[in-house]
């Protein structure tokens, strides 16, 4: 079991049985045991949770359920309480959660399939990171540095 705090600082316990696994495919229409299931798009269901912060919110709230209605809320009221810092707790509660599920299974193919969505995403966002941090804002609008040669668009017919 994991936990996370909401942005009240309520503790929110994240445990992945049979019974919370069901209740991720009914109410939010994802199937835990098959985190590389994938969509119409082609994505898989560990990328999706990833980068989907709607879709994660109501898998989480699907795995909080029982704590969620303990505590008179549905999924909206739950949703309200997910802010920026509190996912990053809940998202990291859920994947260790998550893994450690397949680890107790013996599935070890599911554990590195994780983790290495974990990393991806964490490489993407530290990537992204340093390409925004190199925009000079100060720069005008619509200056932007062209890649074209004079030459190329001289030598291309019709123009």
């Amino acid at each position: 079991m994991r936990t996370f705090k909401d942005s009240t600082g309520r503790a929110w316990t994240v445990e992945i049985t049979v019974g919370s696994v069901q209740r991720a495919r009914d109410l939010a229409g994802v199937d835990l045991l098959d985190p590389g299931a994938l969509n119409e798009r082609g994505e898989a269901l560990m990328t999706r949770l990833a980068l989907d912060l709607i879709l994660f919110g109501q898998t989480l709230y699907a795995l909080c359920k029982p704590q969620a209605d303990a505590a008179g809320l549905n999924d909206e009221g739950f949703a309200g309480l997910l802010s920026g810092e509190t996912l990053r707790g809940a998202y990291d509660a859920v994947w260790d959660e998550w893994a450690d599920f397949f680890r107790c299974l013996r599935r070890p193919h599911l554990v590195a399939a994780l983790e290495k969505v974990t990393q991806l995403v964490r490489r993407v966002t530290e990537a992204t990171a340093q390409r925004v941090a190199a925009i000079d804002a100060g720069e005008p609008l619509g200056s932007t540095t062209s890649t074209a040669s004079p030459a190329a668009s001289a030598s291309t017919p019709g123009r």
